[in-house]
């Protein structure tokens, strides 16, 4: 593999579910059997604070775009549409609800200063100890059925920092949990480095082989 990859411990060690947990730690033995130099712990200077304040509630525009680009049905172009059709995951209808007031407040990650900001702290860091990419678990805990309720939904990694910073991300299958429930690994990187993640995530993918068909119940 000949990559230099940080551990973000900040987020990895999350309150993780422990079998999240051993299937990543797991994947950090096998990253450097295959070849990876693993920096263990990559510390981000701020991060708690760099990150508050990202999350930019674009959920309305993007659903109504979806809509109006490939749902060629005049009655449903709105999400107060959706809403009025309605949904037996009191979770999904609490969130269609919240979303459907929200509004952007934020700009893009080229013109937003706390995106750059945000951004710059990490490959700051990156260059710093010259790695090439970012690794943590996708999620910290296993997935949680569509009908649970808010508080089954947490340790979601994925959304913190690739979002809002526009770096590139990527996540390949890490292994399973009881239940044959997937767990993912990502691969974060600098700007415009999709060609070194996409290198790395596939050494990962088929050095290990985690990924595998679903089993579809008839």
């Amino acid at each position: 593999m000949g990559a230099r990859i940080g551990v973000l411990r900040e987020l990895s060690d999350d309150n993780p579910d422990p079998e999240i947990e051993a299937l990543f730690e797991k994947a950090l033995v096998d990253l450097k059997f295959l070849g990876a130099d693993i920096i263990d712990t990559l510390t981000i200077p701020d991060l708690s604070d760099l990150r508050k304040g990202q999350w930019c509630p674009m959920f309305r525009t993007d659903i109504e775009s979806y809509l109006t680009t490939y749902v060629k049905n005049d009655t449903v172009r709105t999400i107060d549409d959706i809403i009025r059709i309605g949904t037996k995951s009191k979770f999904v209808a609490d969130r269609l609800n919240t979303n459907k007031t929200a509004e952007n407040r934020c700009l893009d990650a080229y013109t937003d200063q706390r995106r750059i900001a945000f951004r710059k702290a990490i490959e700051d860091q990156m260059d710093k100890l010259k790695l090439d990419a970012i690794v943590y678990p996708t999620w910290n805990n296993k997935p949680a059925e569509i009908i649970s309720s808010d508080k089954d939904y947490k340790g979601n990694n994925n959304q913190i920092i690739a979002p809002h910073t526009g770096q590139p991300a990527f996540t390949v299958p890490m292994g399973f949990s009881k239940g044959n429930l997937p767990a993912g690994i990502q691969f974060l990187g600098r700007m415009y480095a999709e060609p070194t993640l996409i290198r790395l995530a596939y050494s990962y993918e088929q050095g290990t082989k985690h990924r595998v068909s679903p089993v579809i119940k008839k």
